[in-house]
C-alpha cells in the first residue's frame, strides 16, 4: 500500500452524501461516500480512497476500494451517531493494510484482501459493509490489551 495523490472531488451533492471522484485531468471516474477526501493509496490492484461526510461534528469515514480500471468494488463505513472523528492514520504498510485512529485514541485496522471474504456481522456496531457479503475490506478495531485485531 503506497500514498498516491490521484484523484481529488468535485462538488458534493449534500442531498445524496456523495461526491465526484475525479483523476487529474478532472474527468469523473465514480462516486464516493462523504465530502471530503482524507487519504488515498496504490494497492496491488487498485486504490484505496478515504473520504469523511462534511460536518465535523457528526461524521463518518468511508473506505472505497476501486479496481485499476476505476470501478468501486467495495465500501465500509465506519459510524458512530452523534460523533465527530479525525482521521489519524498511525501505520500504512508493509503489506496491503493501514492502522488509523478517528474516533479519539481508538485504532483500527483494515486489510485489503486479493480475493473477496466472507464477511458475517457488522449489522450493530460501528463497521457497516455496504457492498454485499463477501468483501476485499477487512475492517477491525485494534485490541492493545491482547495486541491483535479483532471485529
Amino acid at each position: 500500500m503506497t500514498p498516491v495523490e490521484r484523484f481529488h472531488l468535485g462538488p458534493p451533492d449534500r442531498d445524496r452524501g456523495v461526491a465526484p471522484l475525479l483523476d487529474a485531468d478532472g474527468s469523473t471516474v465514480g462516486l464516493v461516500d462523504g465530502g471530503v477526501l482524507d487519504a488515498q493509496f496504490a494497492v496491488a490492484d487498485g486504490y484505496l480512497v478515504i473520504t469523511e461526510d462534511e460536518d465535523p461534528w457528526e461524521n463518518s469515514l468511508y473506505l472505497s476500494l476501486f479496481s485499476r480500471g476505476l470501478e468501486r468494488i467495495d465500501r465500509v463505513r465506519l459510524g458512530i451517531p452523534y460523533n465527530g472523528g479525525t482521521l489519524r492514520l498511525r501505520r500504512v504498510g508493509p503489506a496491503e493494510d493501514l492502522e488509523f485512529s478517528f474516533y479519539g485514541e481508538e485504532v483500527w485496522h483494515v486489510t485489503v484482501c486479493p480475493r473477496p471474504r466472507l464477511v458475517l456481522g457488522g449489522l450493530f456496531g460501528p463497521i457497516r459493509y455496504l457492498s454485499g457479503l463477501r468483501h476485499r475490506l477487512i475492517v477491525s478495531r485494534f485490541d492493545a490489551a491482547e495486541g491483535r485485531s479483532r471485529r
